[in-house]
């Protein structure tokens, strides 16, 4: 979850991380082959998560982003249905 964060900056579903990925993880932590990225309670990831954002310095503030998100939204022109430009 770390390392998709550091270079996506978004966590994707455990089925998205790439095999390799997967596999580089298992060799570094020594676990056994064909044990699989799974995540049993949804309480663990969202810590995780809280855990990740944390060592990168990066707040969660929901309300926030959809505010920064909504600003350029709001900005754009509406087209009045019917016509082209």
């Amino acid at each position: 979850m770390l390392k998709s964060y550091q270079r996506m900056g978004c966590f994707p579903a455990l089925e998205d991380v790439p095999e390799q990925v997967v596999e580089f993880v298992r060799r570094a932590v020594e676990l056994p082959e064909g044990t699989l990225p799974v995540c049993r309670a949804e309480g663990t990831a969202k810590h995780h998560r809280g855990l990740v954002r944390k060592r990168v310095g990066v707040a969660y503030d929901q309300s926030d982003a959809r505010r920064i998100a909504e600003q350029p939204i709001r900005r754009r022109p509406r087209r009045r249905a019917g016509r082209q430009t």
